[in-house]
């Protein structure tokens, strides 16, 4: 977290990798730079030590008023991201950053960015969660914080989810991802989680009925009051870690990157600490 700290921007904006180093300068990946969030707040958890928390509370308040005042929008913050985001970049579904789906001959998707804003937006509502959760933990006022996720939840409903708990971007009622963060983040309640069942089914046969440990769709970085929704899905659709049919491992080929699937592993260690 010093590593973060010291590479956190004057707005706060966090870095995607700190140090930066082969790849990360670029600030306000959401996803990669909310563990300047998500760590202190799981490590917190994890060993009952609130000292990581008041070390890093100032720098996390400043990232976290940033994302608040920006609504964490791809577009607003293109100056700071590089115009692009890693997002769940091994999910074998459309609108995958890794395999390159997100641009068209004219540059990036119209699409790729509703869904990256969407992604993001669930991110500043559950980091808001967290951060009111560490706030009470150290005697701090968490009204601020539940307030924002409040906020984050109404921009999210209102702009992303119709009332039937599909999507108003059509493609992400084809994908996993969009429809698992729905159940996860609880923004899908009664009859209206039946709008995300077909899309975790779609993906379910089109992937082999496999889901990558490394996707943020697994349940394994779900906490657990969430993961009871995982059993409510259609049948068939399994937490699998194989590879699906016709894709290539890490794990016998290296990506381009040549990073030996490091990125793999330390995904898969994220999802099961968090």
């Amino acid at each position: 977290m010093r590593d973060m700290r010291d590479s956190q921007d004057s707005l706060g904006g966090f870095p995607g990798v700190a140090p930066p180093a082969q790849y990360g300068n670029e600030q306000m990946r959401f996803g990669w730079a909310d563990a300047g969030i998500i760590v202190p707040w799981t490590v917190w958890k994890q060993f009952g030590d609130r000292q990581i928390v008041e070390e890093n509370w100032n720098a996390m308040d400043l990232f976290m008023n940033h994302v608040n005042d920006t609504k964490y929008d791809h577009e607003t913050l293109c100056a700071e991201n590089g115009n692009f985001q890693f997002a769940d970049w091994l999910s074998y579904e459309p609108l995958e950053s890794w395999a390159e789906q997100v641009f068209s001959a004219q540059g990036l998707l119209p699409d790729a960015i509703g869904y990256w804003n969407y992604l993001s937006a669930c991110y500043w509502m559950s980091d808001a969660l967290m951060m009111a959760d560490m706030a009470a933990a150290t005697g701090r006022d968490a009204a601020k914080y539940r307030q924002m996720a409040d906020a984050a939840r109404t921009y999210i409903k209102e702009r992303f989810l119709a009332e039937d708990g599909t999507f108003k971007i059509a493609i992400l009622n084809t994908m996993q991802t969009p429809a698992l963060f729905a159940l996860k983040n609880g923004l899908v309640e009664g009859e209206a989680k039946q709008g995300c069942a077909p899309a975790c089914a779609t993906t379910s046969r089109n992937t082999d009925s496999a889901c990558r440990p490394d996707s943020w769709a697994h349940p394994s970085s779900w906490p657990p009051s969430r993961r009871t929704a995982w059993r409510t899905l259609p049948t068939g659709f399994s937490s699998s870690t194989r590879t699906p049919a016709g894709s290539t491992p890490w794990t016998t080929e290296p990506p381009p990157s040549g990073n030996g699937g490091t990125a793999t592993r330390w995904s898969r260690e994220w999802a099961r600490a968090a």
